[in-house]
């Protein structure tokens, strides 16, 4: 009989350990793994929970006191209890028979063990099927990918690798790969820092994404990637090893590249054609090309050899950098010197030559005394024909041109032969107007003789000089004046036209006093006034106008060419003529009640040989250089011209001169 003091302690031991029995046989039954509990010496099955029903489809209680080796391929080897009675525990795959004849492959897990007082052996059965469907994708996955995916030591070795990571690096298989690269950052990288710079990123942030670098492939090629990666660290945080992703990006970076060339290209020949284009003559052209050249393509020298027929010689006419031997406007190049040179331009237009091409050139076609390291030779034209050759190139380091240089180098040569072209234009365009301009010149005086002859002797007859006249004769004689007037009005127009635009009108500055100007042009145009009795001119001038510094011949037909233009276009009604200061100058109007002008029309009045309506040409005669000529000569001394209008009331035209 125990003591009466241990009766409860071994009451609690004993209620423990039916609570353990309690879980463990909770534990047993609901687990999802099918369990058996098998002795350790006999292989007899001792207990089967639920579980082993829905993984084999036996029931657990005709399991029981059955061997378990009924349950395996007798060819599959040593009984897995015998062997985890060996070691203690075993872990592995095999093929357990089910009820119905079929095999299913599971996980099991041996454990050895004591229950109830003996060695059991209780193995855990668990269906690995799902693992391996989704072993099975990702095998899929990680085969098929488009994107090379890796696993890499950090110290730089491969731990996995696909297919599509190996064709990227251009080896035949994985396998290839990781027995070759066994040090990423010195065989894999063009750049080794780029593989320091992945790691520090990855152990800063433990991801890196978008990283692009070149790298080597297996034929020595030259390729972009870009990786995303991650650190995989375990449970304590150390670092185990680094996975991610690669993609070829290097028609990205192609295209990029093109790009950026384009757009290189494009702003280089829009400098040289603003450059070319605001030149207006050939030498001036020539020598911004050769500067351009220098600049946009980054030599260090260019010069421009011309064509000249007279010299029979191509001629240095501009030069950036030194020239060998000669100054730039005393070099001499025999054609013949040059007949290579000029055949494959003729041929391929643009001409780039190495060390050893250059070496071959005459020496003065070279620059300096250093040696010419390569050089880019293109031809200059003029209307298709070639008429020199613009040369460049580097004397201190032997960096080749780059295609994009080559592309800049063609352009500069067609803008070139445009700008030539244009300028060649210009200079016959700019010869035939002052071929013009000194016809209509001597033509005008030619004319202008005879005519002051003709309206002379038409004025003595009108003031019967040499005796009475009809009715009918002095009607003839008027429209014989006011026609001769006309035409004597035009040829001076054309006359004053043709001097501004030959540059051959010189301006006399000089002080005017506007008061006695504005009388003299009174005097003159009262004659305008004879045949117009409806029409009154008024004038309205300041009692002490300030005084002008212009030239007072040109002024005066400024006014009176408006006068005459308001007088000629108002029927009845009133001309007034002003003058007074007007912000440090002096303001001219001329007014009239006349016809008006249209709103559509006023954009063109001061346009050559237009008038406001083809209409008035045979109403009031004139080919509308009046207008013209006075907005020129307004220009010309300085000042501005503006006018306002409403047709059926009348108009006015303001001019500003500084004082």
């Amino acid at each position: 009989m125990m003591p009466a003091h241990t009766q409860p302690a071994n009451a609690h031991a004993l209620s423990a350990q039916s609570d353990d029995a309690e879980l463990f046989a909770a534990v047993f039954r609901d687990s999802p793994d099918g369990l058996l509990v098998v002795e350790a010496t006999s292989g007899e099955i001792i207990e089967v929970n639920r579980a082993v029903r829905g993984l084999l489809g036996y029931d657990p209680t005709w399991l029981i006191g059955r061997s378990v080796s009924a349950l395996f391929d007798p060819a599959a080897g040593a009984p897995l209890a015998e062997r985890a009675r060996l070691h203690g525990r075993v872990v592995e795959e095999r093929e357990l028979r089910r009820i119905d004849g079929s095999v299913a492959t599971l996980q099991l897990r041996a454990t050895l063990t004591r229950w109830q007082q003996r060695a059991v052996v209780i193995i855990a059965v668990r269906d690995v099927r799902d693992r391996r469907r989704a072993e099975e994708r990702y095998r899929r996955i990680f085969e098929n990918s488009i994107e090379g995916i890796f696993q890499t030591t950090p110290d730089g070795r491969y731990i996995a690798a696909n297919p599509a990571l190996a064709r990227i690096y251009g080896y035949a298989s994985p396998a290839a790969l990781m027995a070759d690269l066994t040090d990423i950052a010195g065989q894999l990288y063009v750049d080794p820092v780029r593989r320091q710079a992945f790691r520090r990123l990855l152990e800063e942030c433990d991801a890196v994404r978008g990283f692009e670098s070149q790298v080597y492939r297996a034929d020595g090629g030259v390729v972009w990637i870009s990786e995303n990666a991650r650190a995989v660290r375990d449970a304590d945080g150390r670092l185990l090893h680094y996975e991610g992703t690669v993609i070829d990006v290097t028609a990205r970076r192609r295209a990029e590249a093109a790009e950026r060339e384009e757009a290189e290209v494009a702003h280089a020949l829009a400098r040289a054609g603003q450059a070319l284009i605001a030149a207006i003559n050939s030498p001036e052209i020539l020598d911004r090309l050769c500067g351009l050249t220098a600049e946009l393509l980054v030599c260090d020298w260019a010069h421009t050899l011309l064509w000249e027929t007279e010299a029979d010689a191509f001629v240095a006419v501009a030069a950036t950098g030194s020239l060998r031997s000669s100054a730039p406007h005393t070099a001499h190049v025999p054609r013949a010197l040059l007949a290579p040179l000029l055949e494959r331009l003729e041929r391929d237009e643009v001409a780039v030559l190495d060390a050893d091409a250059c070496a071959t050139l005459p020496a003065m076609l070279l620059p300096g005394d250093q040696p010419c390291r390569a050089a880019i030779y293109f031809a200059i034209r003029r209307g298709g024909v070639c008429v020199g050759v613009l040369m460049a190139g580097y004397r201190t380091h032997a960096v080749p041109f780059t295609p994009a240089q080559v592309r800049v180098a063609r352009g500069i040569a067609h803008l070139a032969a445009v700008a030539l072209e244009h300028a060649r234009l210009l200079d016959e365009l700019a010869r035939a107007n002052r071929l013009k301009s000194e016809f209509v010149a001597t033509m005008s005086h030619e004319l202008r003789t005879p005519l002051n002859i003709i309206l002379g002797y038409t004025d003595l007859l009108r003031e019967r000089s040499f005796g009475t006249l009809s009715t009918d004769q002095g009607e003839i004689l008027a429209r014989i004046a006011r026609s001769g007037g006309e035409l004597l009005e035009l040829i001076n127009a054309t006359l004053d036209l043709s001097r501004l635009e030959s540059g051959r009108l010189p301006i006399d500055l000089a002080p005017v006093q506007l008061t006695d100007l504005l009388r003299q042009i009174d005097l003159e145009t009262r004659e305008l006034l004879r045949d117009k009795a409806t029409v009154a001119l008024d004038w309205d001038v300041a009692a002490a106008p300030p005084v002008l510094h212009t030239d007072s011949a040109k002024l005066k037909v400024v006014l009176k060419n408006l006068i005459n233009n308001a007088v000629k276009f108002t029927e009845r009604g009133r001309v007034a003529v002003a003058a007074a200061q007007h912000t440090e100058g002096v303001e001219f109007c001329v007014a009239d009640t006349g016809i008006g002008i249209s709103r559509e029309a006023l954009p063109i009045i001061f346009d050559a040989f237009r008038q406001a309506d083809s209409s008035m040409t045979r109403r009031f005669g004139g080919v509308g250089l009046g207008l013209h000529v006075v907005q020129r000569l307004v220009t010309l001394l300085g000042g501005r011209i503006s006018v306002a209008s409403t047709p059926g009331v009348g108009s006015t035209f303001r001019v500003w001169l500084p004082t």
